[in-house]
């Protein structure tokens, strides 16, 4: 066991706080990208605070360090850094499972919400002080379709479901859960040809890359409401806006795209149908020092020589 290990903190615009513990037990070497790639090389383990840094992903896929033995990244997506290198190195990978799987389903049930009960009619009708009453759609019985039945899927069948939603996860293999069954993507389509809501909750890997293509995006009824909390590029997003402009979507609530931040001259901007939110559905107040305490967490088993908690596996990308 290390007797006193050095953690390297690629931090980001707002510093870290919360690791007191940790610098007790171990000598911490906090740094921006410009100093990462000395800090990297002396450390036993890599909180990437920053955790969409691109200098972090360049130089592990280079190479990992020969004595970087973990690394966690404070997020759920981890596609950044697993290249090639770090899939091989002997190096554990954690992220933030269990911080922002109710977060990111309460953003969902509220876009969900918004469009059932037809907020933004609503809005627009009181900016022109027009009063049209008018029927909306109940919750009960509303078909919704979840492609991905990791953590964030689960919790939206709960959360979903304790409003009278039907919601059906669909992933990679069909599987029987204590919760409930998981479908194949092969029966995607199928799934969908009834939905009233779709919602993408997927890693970024080499098997969801585009996942949701035109024919997937053709399956839905033009009455859907489409809705991605997951990684962008999982979505063709030419294919959405050719479905939002060819009116096969009634919405969508997207808090994810191709390219982030999204450009100016997205379409996706300026159509009323769409929800646009700039990858923030995590974040409720608090959720910086949710991460932290994960963090502190994850470090006492790592000290402890316990399995952690928030393991991602390297080869399957989550």
């Amino acid at each position: 066991m290390i007797v006193r290990p050095v953690v390297a903190v690629l931090e980001d615009a707002v510093p870290v706080r919360g690791l007191e513990e940790v610098a007790r037990d171990a000598d911490l070497l906090v740094t921006d990208a410009d100093g990462l790639a000395e800090a990297m090389g002396r450390a036993d383990a890599l909180l990437m605070w920053d955790f969409f840094s691109d200098t972090a992903a360049a130089l592990l896929a280079a190479g990992v360090p020969p004595r970087l033995r973990w690394i966690h990244v404070a997020a759920s997506g981890v596609d950044g850094i697993l290249s090639p290198a770090v899939v091989d190195a002997d190096v554990q990978v954690t992220n933030a499972a269990g911080v922002f799987e109710r977060p990111i389903a309460e953003y969902v049930l509220a876009c969900v919400t918004a469009h059932t009960k037809q907020l933004a009619r609503s809005a627009h009708r009181q900016s022109r002080r027009e009063w049209a009453p008018r029927e909306t759609a109940d919750f009960t019985d509303a078909r919704v379709v979840v492609l991905g039945a990791g953590a964030i899927g689960r919790e939206l069948r709960r959360l979903l479901g304790a409003i009278g939603m039907n919601v059906t996860l669909v992933a990679r293999t069909a599987r029987a859960t204590p919760d409930g069954p998981v479908h194949a993507v092969s029966s995607l389509c199928e799934a969908l040809a009834d939905a009233d809501v779709f919602v993408v909750a997927l890693p970024l890997t080499a098997e969801t890359r585009g996942l949701v293509s035109d024919d997937v995006l053709r399956a839905l009824p033009p009455s859907a409401l489409f809705v991605n909390v997951g990684r962008g590029l999982t979505v063709d997003e030419e294919a959405l806006i050719d479905a939002l402009r060819g009116g096969r979507l009634a919405a969508a609530a997207l808090d994810a795209f191709a390219v982030e931040p999204l450009p100016a001259d997205s379409p996706l901007w300026s159509d009323p149908r769409v929800f646009v939110s700039p990858h923030s559905s995590s974040r409720t107040h608090g959720w910086r020092d949710r991460l932290a305490a994960q963090f502190v967490a994850q470090y006492r088993l790592w000290r402890a020589g316990s399995s952690f908690s928030a393991a991602v596996d390297k080869k399957r990308g989550y």
